[in-house]
Parts: C-alpha cells; structure tokens; sequence
C-alpha cells in the first residue's frame, strides 16, 4: 500500500513538471546556465537514440483498435487506410517522451499525407490534457495529428505489448507494421527520415 502511494506520489509529481520539460526542450533553454540542482538539458542529438527493428519481412497487419481524441472523435486505424501512420506510445509523466514531441509533431507537419496517433498512458485524462495544452495550438490541430488518452493502458500493453515508453511504430498504407522505434528517436535523423519516405 505504501509502495503505491509513493509511487502515485511520484508519477504526479513528474506529470507536473512535464509541461516545463517540454517548453526547455522546445524553447532549446539547454544554453542557458543550469542552476546548481538543476538537471542540465541536453541537446537531443547527443542522447542515445532508440534501436530501430525492421519487421517488414513479416507482411503482419495490425490489429484494427479503436480510439478517441481527445476532441471526441472515435475512429478505426482502419478509417487511415491508404495513409501512413506513426503511432507513438507516450505519457505525460516520461521525460523521453516529452523531448522527442516537438519533433514528432515538426514530422506531422512535414508529411501531411501521414497520420501521427499519439496515444497517452497518463494515469488520468486530467494529467493529458494539461500537458497537451502547453503544445503549440497549430500543430495540436493538425488535421493528421490524432492524441488521445489510453485508459488502464489497454491498447498500449494488452494490444501492442508496449511496457517502455516512449514506443513508435510505422504503420504502411496497407496497415501493415514495417518498423518498431523503442525508446527515444531522434526524428530528424537522416537514417528515420528515410524510413518514413520509404513506404
């Protein structure tokens, strides 16, 4: 009992501190002088990026779940058929997560014929939403940006079998899974911008 508590404790605190992450990240504030206590911001090129696994030889659909932006729209991902499509695992609570946002957001802008789900594992809607409203309104509301809350992490383990966060995968225009990206991406890599040219 007291384990669950410290850690609903924990996962609040940094669920908090999340929207100040992201406005460091996206503001670039990692050259300015780091307060003694403070943690250091590091420019995204120089953290180690997420192994990438090809899974194209298995031609493998994916299942056809269902979700629910947070602006209530209720859609199949096959509704996305004939677009690509990147569905990111991530919470408000992982800092992996937030820093790599700007970029995957910066990809939905750059392909606008690709669908971005980013599907959240916050402990509650509360936590998503404040997070979401500190993104930048235009890329939010991008017609191909689709956010939405993953209650109890149904779609995000029992479906995907996703337990580390973040977790990106690449959806063809088929709906067949080509690519797996576990852990922090760098999404303005020339090696991932070729994957995501490539189908």
């Amino acid at each position: 009992m007291k384990l669950n508590i410290i850690l609903l404790l924990g996962a609040l605190i940094v669920g908090f501190a999340a929207p100040h992450i992201y406005q460091s990240v996206k503001n670039g504030s990692s050259s300015q002088p780091v307060a003694q206590g403070s943690v250091k911001q590091v420019p995204i090129k120089q953290v180690p990026v997420a192994p990438v696994y090809d899974v194209a030889d298995n031609e493998k659909s994916v299942p056809d779940i269902q979700i629910t932006t947070i602006d209530n729209k209720t859609m199949h991902l096959s509704d996305l058929l004939d677009h690509k499509i990147l569905l990111n695992f991530w919470a408000s609570w992982c800092t992996p997560c937030i820093v790599e946002m700007p970029q995957l957001l910066d990809v939905a802008t750059n392909n606008p014929d690709m669908f971005v789900i980013l599907l959240s594992s916050d402990l509650n809607e509360e936590a998503l939403m404040r997070f979401v409203e500190t993104l930048p309104k235009d890329q939010r509301t991008q017609d191909n940006v689709l956010i939405a809350w993953d209650e109890g992490g149904a779609i995000t383990r029992n479906v995907f079998q996703t337990y580390q966060l973040p977790e990106t995968v690449m959806i063809d225009d088929r709906g067949i899974l080509r690519h797996k990206f576990v852990g922090l991406v760098d999404w303005e890599d020339d090696d991932i911008l070729k994957i995501i040219e490539r189908y």
